[in-house]
């Protein structure tokens, strides 16, 4: 039975994982946990760092290493390096850990 976020994530050919994000920057509140959109089908999360000589991007790669435990060069902006939408890339990582770990801070 596939999660309800599942449309969000999708398995490259070599097992790396696609996550799909909607990023919120200059915001006054970090989230702490992220947010699945139905209508869009891609996590949300909302940074403190301004979209700026890349500091919104590293701040999520280095939120992202954190919940997912692993280390930030194993993840790479495939795509919106320039764009609030990203398809973030996670290399060496099982798919049932993301989902795990996703069900934890997905709210």
């Amino acid at each position: 039975m596939q999660l309800f976020f599942e449309k969000a994530i999708k398995k490259t050919k070599n097992n790396n994982i696609l996550l799909f994000f909607h990023i919120t920057s200059n915001s006054k509140i970090k989230s702490k946990y992220i947010y699945y959109n139905n209508w869009r089908n891609t996590f949300e999360i909302k940074l403190l760092s301004i979209a700026k000589n890349g500091k919104a991007n590293k701040e999520l790669l280095e939120y992202l290493s954190n919940i997912f435990s692993i280390k930030v060069t194993n993840i790479i902006i495939k795509s919106g390096l320039f764009n609030e939408n990203k398809i973030i890339e996670i290399k060496n990582i099982n798919y049932n850990y993301i989902l795990e770990k996703l069900s934890i801070y997905l709210i």
